[in-house]
This record gives structure tokens, C-alpha cells and sequence, in this order.
């Protein structure tokens, strides 16, 4: 069996990048161009080292080639595959007006499968295989953005948001609304048959291609025999009963990260779009149930959409500091931010390790 990464259709990864787990050569030059920015990168390095990251030992040419040895440091204290599968590239980018952190994004994709863990976890019980997956997609608000299945949502287009609940029957009012017909309190059965001939997707077509799992798409009313993921607290107390159980060390990962995740309460690392109007583009893997086709379709067709659209970047995670009037503090602050999504990072890939990879079993 072969291994099937998701390839999308995007540019490469800059080739200004350093990648985990090791900071590439090619820190964009202009970083000793200034120096300004030459003083602040060097503030930054000092803050991080108070921050939990030393300084490199040995003679540097440059400010940017202590920075990146200091991080390559850091980054060797974990083991060397301890982020496989969860994809990005880090940049440290120091302009006039900024000091940026950015976690671009590269084409090729691991596809992890959530069906083999979630459903013996489920079994084990209800609620447990979906407190793992809350925590998985929870990483989205903390600048750890996955593509996961309810992505698909995004063959709805614009009709979803007037959608009061994820049925058929609301897709079809939402459609009608917008096409100024009037609309009846019930929508026939007949006139949906006649909306199927002219919109592809359905909420009913598509919780089926996702394994009739209403919990994959959270945040929506769908199913009412919709499952109630356990709690931390309820999560814990399973693994303290069961230690031995095969999938005690997934439930161990997912607590693991959920405590990070907590504990990250500034989310430094989401993406603002409001600091210069630039839409993300990219994510780090995908999380699909079973099948990834119908997820990466939809994914394709977004990012299309927001490439399309002119102001995009490739990346899905930055922390940025305003370089005017900027504190030591506040260096340190960027630092200890950087070194806790580094962290949080691993932890995710930890967690992820114990799902398995889409495989093909034969070609065609």
C-alpha cells in the first residue's frame, strides 16, 4: 500500500523559510539589510532566551544566523519525529514596522483518518471518540488550522448562513429566499426533486459521504441523535479506569492538548485579518472521516475562491509585533508565544500519530 498525500493545486512554500524540525538557511537576507531591524531581531533573541530558548554558543557573522542556531536548538530537544504529519513552515520576517511570525503553508498534506479511533472509542463510551475529535479541530482557534469535514459545508455556498437548521427542507427555503420566490412553510418534495437538477450538493447527500456523523459538522443543528461530547473532566476520569485499555494513550494525547490549548489564552497565533485585510490560504493536514475525496474537493474549490479573490497569503497561522515603541516585555511576549505554539505543535502531532493515514490499496 502507498501512502496518499493530499496535493493541492497552490504555489510552493517561500523559499524564505526555516522548516521543523530545523531552521532552513534561507532566512530572508533582508533581516541584516538594517540595522534597525538588525537591533531588533536581537532583542528578540535576548527575550527569548528569558523566555525559555538560549543562545546559541559559538561566533555568528549575523544576527539572523545566531536567531535561527538559537531556535535550531530548541527545536532538537524533540525527538526528530515528533512533527510528522502536521505540516507548516515557520518565518521570522523583521520589516521597518514589524517583527512577524508566520506558519506558511505547503501543498502536500497528510490525510488523517478519524473513523478507526473515534468509533472504538465511541464504543468504549459515548461521547469519549468525539471529545478527541473536539480537541483536534479545537486547534483551529489557536492558529492550528486542519481541513476537516466541515469544510464540506462549503458546497452549500452562500445559502448556509440562512439555513436554521441542516436539513433538506431549510436548504430549500434558503435557495427559494434567494431567488425572491415566495416560500411556503413546507417546501414539496416535488419541487426539491426539481432544485436537485440545478444544485449539486445537499445536507442530506453530504452527511452521507461523511458517514451519516452529524458531530463532524459542529456549530450546526442537524441531527437531534447528535452525540454530546464527554467533558475534560469526564474524559480524565475514563482514562484513570482505564490505563490499559488499546486507546488509553489517545485519550492521554487528546487531555495533553486540550490543557495547552486552555492555557493559550492570548491565540496570539490566529490570523487577524484586520492587521492588513490578507485572507489565510492552507492548513497543516486533513482530518477526514473516512473517504477524503468529497473534503478535498471542497477545499480546492475554497481556496480557488479566496485566490481568486487577490488578497490571500499562503499561511494559516502569525503572531505580529509593531516594532514602534515596543518593549522588551513585549519581545518576550512574541518569544514565549512562538516557543508555546511550537509546543503546542507537537503535542498536536502527538495525538494525530495514533490515526491512520488515508491509503490507496490499488490504483484507478
Amino acid at each position: 500500500m502507498s501512502k496518499n498525500p493530499a496535493l493541492l493545486t497552490r504555489a510552493a512554500a517561500s523559499p524564505g523559510c526555516f522548516y521543523i524540525p530545523g531552521i532552513d538557511s534561507a532566512i530572508p537576507p533582508e533581516l541584516s539589510l538594517s540595522s534597525n531591524r538588525a537591533k531588533a531581531l536581537a532583542r528578540f533573541a535576548d527575550q527569548a532566551a528569558k523566555a525559555g530558548v538560549p543562545l546559541p554558543k559559538g561566533v555568528f557573522t549575523s544576527v539572523d544566523e545566531m536567531v535561527r542556531e538559537q531556535w535550531n536548538q530548541y527545536l532538537a530537544t524533540f525527538a526528530e519525529d515528533a512533527f510528522n504529519g502536521v505540516r507548516g513552515s515557520p518565518q521570522m520576517h523583521v520589516g521597518d514596522a514589524h517583527l512577524l511570525v508566520l506558519i506558511d503553508s505547503p501543498r502536500n498534506l497528510e490525510v488523517f483518518q478519524l473513523e478507526p479511533v473515534v468509533c472504538p472509542l465511541e464504543s468504549a463510551r459515548a461521547g469519549l471518540g468525539w471529545f478527541v475529535h473536539n480537541v483536534l479541530v479545537e486547534g483551529i482557534s489557536h492558529g492550528h488550522q486542519v481541513y476537516d469535514a466541515s469544510m464540506v459545508t462549503y458546497f452549500l455556498e452562500g445559502y448556509l448562513y440562512d439555513m436554521d437548521e441542516f436539513t433538506d427542507q431549510s436548504y430549500a427555503r434558503a435557495i427559494l429566499l434567494h431567488e425572491g420566490m415566495e416560500v411556503p412553510g413546507t417546501v414539496s418534495e416535488e419541487r426539491i426533486q426539481q432544485l436537485r437538477e440545478e444544485y449539486r450538493f445537499w445536507p442530506s447527500d453530504l452527511l452521507e459521504c461523511l458517514g451519516n456523523q452529524p458531530n463532524l459538522l459542529y456549530g450546526w443543528k442537524v441531527l437531534k441523535e447528535r452525540t454530546t461530547p464527554l467533558k475534560p473532566a469526564q474524559a480524565l476520569h475514563w482514562l484513570a479506569r482505564n490505563r490499559l485499555h488499546p486507546l488509553a494513550k489517545v485519550v492521554q494525547a487528546a487531555l495533553e492538548l486540550q490543557r495547552a490549548f486552555k492555557a493559550d489564552k492570548g491565540r496570539a497565533f490566529c490570523w487577524q485579518i484586520s492587521d492588513d485585510e490578507l485572507e489565510p490560504v492552507g492548513a497543516s493536514c486533513f482530518i477526514a472521516w473516512s473517504e477524503p475525496d468529497l473534503l478535498i474537493e471542497a477545499v480546492e474549490h475554497h481556496e480557488e475562491m479566496l485566490l481568486n479573490g487577490g488578497m490571500t497569503q499562503d499561511a494559516y497561522a502569525r503572531a505580529i509585533l509593531p516594532l514602534e515603541g515596543a518593549t522588551d516585555k513585549a519581545f518576550r511576549q512574541l518569544a514565549s508565544d512562538t516557543l508555546s505554539y511550537i509546543n503546542r505543535w507537537a503535542l498536536l502531532a502527538k495525538l494525530l500519530s495514533h490515526f491512520p493515514t488515508w491509503e490507496e490499496n490499488h490504483e484507478g
